[in-house]
């Protein structure tokens, strides 16, 4: 078929009320009012708060109900936690590099996951925290909507189909289920990545190269480096079957300089029709191209440009990325996937059900969430919709479509290396993915299969023939009918539940699942309808505007169907726990605000005490250091067998005389004691209790070392493995003694001195990321300051800058003359140095592409 393209020099730009973008977003904002708009009219926070509630010290006032999704508890344990401080900090003029409350002291901002410099999370600095963690969440549908209606207009789809994909992705099962997380952060900015290279790849421009290495800087800037990975590696499948795919005159034409003799002149199709097949023209739509195909690079000069932008991409977010790797390089993270058990991983095969019965496993809305015996139900879910799953295999009648090879590619690799399939699973073999959760290759997946099916609708509405609606009509009612024969028989669809399943009981699993398979069934008559009613419509009969009339049925029915399953997933509750201060709490603020809290068992979350101001032994991070789970495995020996435990750092029976050397003055403590040090084991420990209520109770440990001591003696060791003993050895009985790890001790360093008797005198200041500390000592010793120590500090003693030891294994020694003298900490870690360094050349490049590109355009005129 030949295919004819007419120049056009000018167009009127189209009114953005027309682009399917924007109706994509309206649609995603009408959704979002009618979910959360109730909500927010009354006040509400969309922050699991009722997580809270449950646990000591919360539940002393309250009576205990269960929440209403318990598997979103990382939104209150992380990611609200890191907001407050962090707008605490940056209200003080201060850069929040560090934060003080958990594990000792933990950097924050080479956390990644904060997203402190994600745009969203900047633009809403001015309100409150807990205004800006739902302003977000509730911004990231939207725009993800019409980031999927910018890439699917741009790959030729229908002003309709746009719309019913970038809905698709906003909704689906891993935008609803992260939703607080910042994996839909990088999740978001997914489209807004494939739609800028795609511009690049069609139109060869300075200005999409630009946007497409601003996109990729955004996605890393989300808080979520692994997601932000997949997509540039599944990127690299579209961008590379693209350029494959392009104009055969232009690959024919190296050929021929290659071998003139096996590719003569014109053994080539005309390079318009091909350019059709790769993006320069939409046939069906009679999109004209932007730039003439004789006017394009080659295509290995446009792979070669992506890889540019995107690596100019990365550079421009190396201030956030340059940090977290420092910080994960010696990290827990680091440390439990070194084996790359993880990167092996893959989800199990009867886990593919959930695409089409989400709840097949149970539903952390319900009391048969632990009918998962693989996986969390978060890690799982990728379901887009039932229909969508259809219109995708639809998507077969569009093979010679804009972009659909690279598409499908991706979405078969992403679907390998979630479930294992052969051949591809191998492709994990390559750095980097060996140690990365590539299970969660389900999110991309599930992107894949949103443009698939948006391809599958086009090709029902637009063919001549109604045969494509016939079948995707046909596919729809077998759907619903197995979905019926699975509910009169549940008991046959792998009945196998977890050992702590609940209920335990295999009568109630079936009746759970027997309701999910008639919901299930239900949708699919609901698709039968749209469908149905799409296909007997007169209209239908014709090509053209006329037919998509009746599209919003789908619409409709996606919407319905998405919502259906979203419903619940993210509550909007009361600020009432978030205002509320606990009466043990309490007890600790009004007598020692600055000590250091613990609490037994699951009191007091981790990371639950930032909320207080309260600085926390344990800590829930991806970058804590690899040594906190080491002294915390001396601490309980449950870590070592307990892999809850070893996650969340509970302990049950600690060490005391440990808590006491890592400066831990106050434990809080469930009064049901079941599993836990009982009252007489702790006052026989020394302890004493200041505060009880109905269900906590609240201990002093007199012998807690306070943030910054002189150590009156010493003992110096050469390992790491060493300092860990010698410090689990120490006890009551020589009080400030301290295990300093020094390989190479120089001689003039102070020496072990059992016989030391002066405690010296230690005053400071002491602020996040910095400290000023005056001692007075007796004779030369160590100022021990009980803070981790993390690369990244440096110490100076009265101007001149001095080393940093390990003392007692975690925290930091730094060798004291007799005498007055003042000691400076800051903490300024290279790697923050290092990265702004490389952004601001990132922007210096993006700049002079851009000026570059001016001067030769005023040139030419």
């Amino acid at each position: 078929m030949r295919v004819r393209v007419r120049s056009r020099t000018w167009a009127a730009p189209r009114s953005v009320v027309r682009h399917p973008a924007f109706w994509a977003g309206f649609l995603a904002i009408l959704l979002v009012a009618v979910t959360y708009g109730p909500g927010v009219a009354r006040g509400n926070l969309l922050i699991p708060l009722d997580i809270l509630d449950v646990f000591v010290p919360w539940n002393a006032d309250r009576t205990p109900v269960a929440p209403s999704n318990g598997l979103i508890g990382d939104q209150v344990q992380q990611m609200y936690p890191w907001r407050a401080f962090a707008h605490h900090e940056i209200a003080a003029g201060r850069l929040p590099l560090w934060n003080p409350y958990g594990g000792g002291g933990t950097p924050l901002f080479a956390n990644g996951q904060a997203a402190l410099l994600f745009p969203l999370n900047v633009l809403t600095l001015w309100l409150a925290p807990e205004w800006a963690a739902t302003l977000v969440q509730l911004a990231k549908p939207p725009l993800a909507a019409v980031g999927g209606a910018l890439f699917l207009r741009a790959l030729g789809a229908s002003g309709v189909a746009s719309v019913f994909g970038g809905l698709a992705w906003a909704f689906s099962g891993p935008m609803v289920v992260w939703l607080g997380w910042p994996h839909t952060n990088a999740l978001l900015m997914v489209p807004y990545i494939f739609w800028t290279a795609t511009r690049w790849l069609q139109r060869a421009t300075a200005g999409w190269w630009a946007a497409h290495a601003a996109a990729v800087a955004v996605g890393f800037f989300g808080g979520h480096p692994e997601t932000s990975a997949h997509t540039l590696f599944l990127l690299g499948i579209f961008v590379l079957v693209w350029v494959l795919g392009m104009s055969q005159s232009h690959v024919a034409s190296i050929a021929r300089r290659l071998a003139p003799g096996l590719f003569p002149q014109g053994s080539v199709r005309s390079s318009v029709v091909l350019d059709i097949n790769a993006g320069g023209v939409d046939a069906d739509h009679g999109l004209e191209p932007t730039v003439p195909p004789a006017s394009l690079p080659n295509p290995l000069m446009l792979g070669a440009g992506w890889l540019a932008a995107a690596l100019v991409g990365i550079l421009l977010a190396s201030v956030q990325v340059v940090p977290t790797l420092a910080a994960v390089a010696d990290s827990v993270t680091a440390s439990e996937r070194s084996s790359g058990a993880l990167g092996r991983l893959v989800l199990p095969v009867e886990t593919v059900l959930t695409w089409a019965v989400p709840n097949i496993f149970g539903s952390p809305l319900t009391e048969t969430v632990g009918s998962l015996r693989y996986f969390s139900y978060l890690e799982v879910i990728g379901y887009v919709g039932l229909g969508v799953l259809l219109l995708a295999c639809m998507s077969l009648l569009a093979l010679r479509r804009p972009g659909w090879a690279g598409i499908a590619l991706l979405t078969l690799v992403a679907a390998g290396l979630t479930y294992g399939l052969p051949v591809i699973t191998e492709l994990r073999r390559i750095p980097g993915l060996g140690h990365a959760a590539n299970t969660r290759f389900v999110y991309m997946l599930a992107f894949g299969l949103v443009c698939l099916a948006a391809f599958g609708l086009d090709a029902c509405r637009q063919g001549y023939r109604r045969w494509p609606l016939w079948i995707a009509f046909s596919l729809a009612a077998a759907a619903s009918a197995a979905s019926l024969g699975f509910g009169l028989a549940p008991e046959r669809l792998l009945p196998t539940t977890a050992a702590d399943a609940n209920p335990l009981t295999p009568l109630g699993v079936v009746n759970f699942r027997q309701s999910e398979l008639w919901r299930t069934a239900g949708i699919a008559l609901l698709w039968c309808g749209a469908l149905g009613g799409l296909l007997l419509s007169p209209m239908a009969k014709r090509v053209g505007r006329r037919a998509s009339d009746l599209s919003f049925l789908l619409i409709a029915a996606l919407a319905i169907d998405l919502l259906v399953f979203g419903a619940g997933m993210n509550t909007m509750l009361p600020r009432d726990t978030l205002d509320a201060v606990p009466g043990a709490i309490s007890a600790i603020q009004s007598r020692d605000p600055g000590g250091r809290v613990i609490g037994l068992g699951e009191a007091l979350l981790p990371n639950t005490a930032m909320l207080f101001g309260l600085q926390d032994l344990r800590v829930y991070e991806p970058v804590a250091d690899r040594r906190i789970l080491g002294f915390f495995e001396r601490l309980d020996p449950l870590h070592m067998r307990d892999a809850k435990a070893r996650f969340y750092l509970f302990v049950r029976q600690p060490n005391l005389d440990l808590l006491g050397i890592a400066g831990v003055r106050w434990v809080i403590s469930e009064v049901k004691t079941e599993g836990l040090w009982t009252p007489g084991d702790l006052e026989a420990g020394g302890l004493i209790q200041r505060y009880r209520d109905d269900t906590t109770s609240v201990w002093e440990h007199p012998n807690a070392r306070p943030w910054a001591y002189f150590a009156s003696t010493v003992q110096m060791v050469g390992t790491e493995s060493e300092s860990l003993e010698a410090t689990t050895g120490l006890s009551g009985l020589q009080p400030l003694a301290t295990v300093i790890q020094d390989p190479n001790a120089a001689p003039d360093l102070p020496q072990p001195d059992w016989t030391a008797a002066g405690a010296g005198q230690v005053t400071g200041k002491f602020m996040p990321g910095e400290a000023r500390i005056g001692v007075d000592a007796p004779q030369a010793g160590w100022l021990v300051v009980n803070s981790t120590l993390y690369a990244g500090w440096s110490a100076q003693v009265d101007g001149f800058a001095t080393p940093i030891y390990r003392a007692n294994y975690l925290f930091m020694g730094i060798p004291i003359p007799a005498g007055h003298h003042v000691v400076r900490l800051e903490y300024r870690p290279v790697s923050f140095l290092l990265g702004v360094g490389l952004t601001a050349c990132g922007v210096l490049i993006l700049g002079a592409v851009l000026a570059w590109v001016s001067v030769r355009r005023r040139t030419v005129h």
